[in-house]
């Protein structure tokens, strides 16, 4: 985690733009970021974490490491016209066409339709001045307010220039560079690009196997178990982050030719895959074995025709499932683990487990986090949990 952190230069001050659920995100970012540097201070605004004062970050690295940051921002000061055209021309590579773009990211308030005009406006000016002065240059715009990492990686700004970065409070505008963004083509292709995908059993995105994975934080060394491992998206992942010792389980002998499969395309050792109920895994894993456990749950079905049922049986399921757990599990080990919620008629049932769990001896880290798309019925409850005996 410190290797991000270059603690002999000087501090400076980052925002990272958070994805679709900014709560995840952050709470991933602070897993990375603080455990080996409690001085830091991340403040959560919106979509927008910001980190003040801080020895310089590795922002490639880190930014290869995480699931949920779209972009990580240096700030250079607060903006003012002059002040912004006079960083730009220092920015400038004589030697090529000079591409550069803005993003407005509201800390207070939602995105207004003005801010697309604004920004629109203060490009085409800076063109002008700039082709003036005789340089090459090219501005970037979108349709939104902000530019997307595909459009930031597709414009080569990162390499032939600049996307401006422009955080709007209620008293306050501060401007930066974007220094990284999300691999967006990684991750598509781990996702989209895999030869096995299985849509009925539920597709978890590789971005949010990452995010759960790094909120998890094992050793290094730790022994990490996926017990629903599906088509191997978490599995995936943690081979990826470098971890060693790691193992799936999947009741479906489909899952494990998937995971078999999707790994073999990944280029990825060979795991341990068992063929088994979460009832026998005490059978092929050692008792008191597991370090870690992440994973996504049966999720139930997609479009439930009384969600109220569907929790009833699901709550019992579950209370077997953390049960045999238990058994495997070392003292102290960690649990990051998505089941399903309901929304149901602007209400969002989630399943009663938290007297359950408490008896059993798991006990929450940080309270559970929705994860998904506004217009879908079943949605990720994601846990954060320790076991203690």
């Amino acid at each position: 985690m410190i290797a991000y952190i270059d603690m002999q230069k000087k501090s400076k001050t980052y925002a990272f733009i958070l994805g679709s659920h900014p709560d995840l995100s952050f709470l991933e970012l602070e897993k990375i970021l603080t455990p080996k540097n409690p001085g830091l201070r991340l403040k959560l605004q919106k979509n927008v974490a910001i980190l003040e004062n801080t020895p310089t970050l590795d922002s490639s690295q880190l930014m290869e490491k995480l699931g949920g940051v779209v972009k990580i921002v240096e700030i250079i000061g607060e903006f003012e016209e002059e002040e912004v055209f006079n960083w730009l021309s220092s920015q400038i590579n004589p030697a090529s066409k000079f591409h550069f773009g803005f993003s407005l990211y509201r800390l207070d308030s939602e995105p207004k339709e003005t801010d697309v005009k604004t920004l629109h406006r203060l490009g085409l000016t800076l063109k002008k001045t700039f082709k003036k002065e005789g340089i090459s240059c090219r501005f970037v715009s979108a349709q939104s307010a902000t530019l997307s990492s595909v459009i930031v990686h597709k414009e080569r700004l990162l390499k032939n220039g600049v996307d401006v970065v422009l955080l709007k409070s209620k008293n306050q505008i501060i401007f930066g560079k974007t220094l990284a963004v999300q691999p967006f083509q990684k991750f598509s292709k781990r996702d989209y690009g895999r030869p096995r995908r299985d849509q009925k059993s539920g597709m978890l995105p590789p971005k949010i196997a990452r995010i759960m994975l790094n909120i998890a934080s094992p050793q290094p060394s730790a022994t990490i178990l996926d017990p629903f491992c599906g088509s191997g998206t978490i599995l995936t992942e943690a081979l990826l982050l470098g971890y060693k010792n790691i193992s799936g389980s999947d009741l479906n002998p489909k899952a494990i030719a998937d995971t078999k499969q999707n790994l073999a395309w990944s280029n990825l050792p060979s795991i341990p895959l068992y063929l088994t109920d979460i009832k026998n895994l005490e059978e092929k894993i050692k008792k008191e074995s597991i370090d870690c456990v992440v994973t996504e749950g049966y999720l139930g079905k997609p479009q439930p025709q009384n969600p109220q049922q569907e929790r009833e049986q699901l709550t019992f399921f579950y209370q077997e499932v953390f049960a045999n757990l238990k058994k495997i599990l070392k003292p102290n080990a960690c649990l990051v683990i998505a089941l399903p919620a309901w929304r149901n008629q602007q209400k969002l049932l989630t399943l009663p487990l938290s007297q359950t769990l408490h008896k059993m001896g798991y006990q929450s880290f940080h309270a559970p986090l929705i994860y998904g798309r506004p217009w879908a019925v079943v949605v990720r409850h994601i846990y954060f949990l320790n076991y203690s005996k």
